[in-house]
Parts: structure tokens; C-alpha cells; sequence
């Protein structure tokens, strides 16, 4: 269309801003709604990870306990056998 013509339309120029106006609204708000999914995902995604550096940290510590322990007992068989002979 030229400058000098408005558009074209079967529906009156009113209507259809009325319409763009509702769909541009539309849309902005499921972009709103998108982000905030997406940054509630993410957050909870960085709880996740910190919750299982946190179950590692807890399974090393049981490891390193578990290895003490066992190298007590090693002890204390070696302190029993040379008691006997």
C-alpha cells in the first residue's frame, strides 16, 4: 500500500487494534511467564547440584571414617597377635 492509502481490511481500523493490542499482550505476558520458568528451573537446578556436592562431601568424610577405622582394627589385630607370641 502506498502512503497515501490505509490498509485494507473486512474488519474496521478499531477492531483490529483492538486485536493486535490484545494478541501483543498476550504474547507478553507468556514471555513473562517463560522467563519465570525458566529462572525457577534454574534455581532449582543449582539446588540440586549444591544438595549433591553436599551428599559427595558426606559420602568422602564416611569414606576417610570408614578407612580409619578399618586401619584401627588392622592395629589393634597386629597389637593381639604380637601379644601372643
Amino acid at each position: 500500500a502506498s502512503a497515501g492509502y490505509p490498509p485494507l481490511t473486512l474488519m474496521p481500523a478499531a477492531e483490529v487494534a483492538v486485536g493486535a493490542a490484545e494478541h501483543y499482550l498476550y504474547h507478553s505476558l507468556l514471555a513473562l511467564l517463560l522467563c519465570s520458568i525458566r529462572v525457577e528451573n534454574h534455581m532449582r537446578l543449582l539446588q540440586m547440584e549444591n544438595a549433591l556436592r553436599h551428599l559427595d562431601e558426606g559420602y568422602e568424610d564416611l569414606q576417610r571414617r570408614r578407612n580409619r577405622l578399618r586401619q584401627e582394627e588392622i592395629v589393634q589385630e597386629i597389637e593381639l597377635m604380637a601379644r601372643r607370641h
